[in-house]
């Protein structure tokens, strides 16, 4: 075998020069750092429009049987912090108010919303079957209420 001789020093430059390259190339493209990192599925999440499919308030003896008006409720969970309600209501005909009001995760399922009247209120959320459950406390930290809603 005859060794490559070089008679310009420039072309022996350019050589080596294109050998670290081929080297150095597929080096720090395979040493990414995030070749290592498992993707994990996305969690569940609050964010989306979400309707009512059940509601237990106050009395917690029997749940509420909810009218086809009722059922047209929605609550939005929005990335800003904002979320919006709109409630359907039947007394002689059916009808809907929408309000927006700002909510904050406090982590570990557990849901600060403030209200347009400068109330606030502290709940939970979990996943149940692919449904959102809102739950809500009194002062004392009782269950006062909850609300389940399917995601459209």
């Amino acid at each position: 075998m005859k060794a490559i001789q070089f008679k310009n020093t420039t072309y022996l430059k350019q050589f080596m020069l294109l050998i670290l390259l081929v080297l150095i190339v597929p080096i720090s493209v395979s040493c990414s750092e995030d070749n290592d990192i498992v993707k994990e599925e996305p969690k569940e999440s609050i964010i989306g429009k979400w309707q009512l499919i059940e509601e237990l308030l106050e009395s917690k003896d029997e749940i509420s049987v909810l009218s086809e008006c009722e059922k047209k409720s929605t609550i939005e969970f929005k990335l800003d912090g904002t979320y919006e309600l709109i409630s359907f209501t039947l007394d002689k005909e059916c009808t809907s108010e929408t309000t927006i009001h700002s909510w904050v995760d406090k982590g570990n399922n557990i849901l600060e919303v403030f209200h347009a009247d400068g109330g606030s209120a502290i709940g939970n959320y979990l996943f149940i079957d692919g449904n959102l459950k809102l739950v809500v406390y009194d002062e004392d930290g009782n269950e006062d209420e909850y609300y389940i809603y399917k995601k459209i």
